[in-house]
């Protein structure tokens, strides 16, 4: 009988003493002050119905290719569930020709060379309130930034075109406004703990962005003459984007 008893409460130990280490370590986990998230993303850029004239548009039909971007984002943990930080993140957008295709009589040289597709950065700059909890060496935040977005070209749209019947030049440029933009993202994260300092981690957001930009597109002649004038309307609607990267936590929220 004594011989049971004591098996009893070795066992009884031992299972207090193991559930108490799983409540340490997933203390450990949770009681980081401040987190630093630097990965790779990817995603796709979906834009609303154009206005102007075919051929001056930001991308094919309604989406655009993004190319792989960076990501870094900071967390600071108020307590153990909830915390604020910032995003920024830097996603490169391959769209259309933003001016109309090269016709078969025209040679194109200058700033761009063959102007056929044009290239953006993606920028976005957001305020971010969050909130996490954890399972084990599991960690899953949720989050709402709130910011702007800016999308930049590449390269700058003043090229030459010569016509190769009849010698004649064409200077060709394009500019664009209202390039910065008021976006909301929600996100989500996944983070599996390495250690308590170190994790890798999953992410998925996505950015509505409000507002639209104008292209103004000129055709002047050798001297200078203006040739053609019209502008187009691009309204912008949403993209989404995944991540994959490391997470570094340090400080101490007790």
């Amino acid at each position: 009988m004594n011989r049971l008893m004591l098996i009893l409460l070795m066992s009884l130990v031992s299972s207090v003493t193991h559930s108490q280490e799983r409540n340490d370590n997933k203390a450990d986990y949770t009681s980081t002050r401040h987190q630093i998230y630097f990965g790779w993303m990817i995603g796709r850029m979906v834009n609303r119905p154009c206005d102007g004239v075919t051929g001056l548009s930001f991308a094919h039909g309604p989406d655009a290719d993004q190319d792989d971007g960076m990501s870094l984002r900071y967390r600071y943990n108020l307590t153990k569930r909830f915390g604020i930080g910032g995003d920024f993140d830097w996603i490169p957008i391959h769209g259309q020709s933003a001016y109309p295709e090269p016709d078969k009589d025209s040679y194109y040289y200058g700033n761009e060379g063959t102007p056929s597709h044009r290239t953006w950065h993606t920028l976005r700059c957001s305020a971010v309130p969050s909130y996490r909890f954890n399972y084990r060496r599991w960690e899953f935040a949720f989050d709402a930034g709130v910011g702007l977005t800016f999308f930049i070209p590449a390269r700058n749209g003043n090229y030459l075109r010569e016509h190769l019947t009849n010698g004649t030049e064409e200077r060709v440029k394009i500019t664009w406004d209202n390039r910065c933009h008021f976006s909301i993202t929600p996100g989500a994260t996944c983070t599996f703990n390495l250690s308590q300092n170190v994790g890798v981690y999953f992410s998925y957001r996505y950015s509505f962005v409000f507002g639209s930009m104008t292209g103004q597109y000129y055709r002047e002649d050798y001297f200078g003459n203006m040739i053609q004038k019209y502008s187009t309307n691009v309204k912008f609607s949403k993209n989404y984007a995944t991540g994959l990267g490391i997470r570094i936590s340090f400080g101490n929220t007790k």
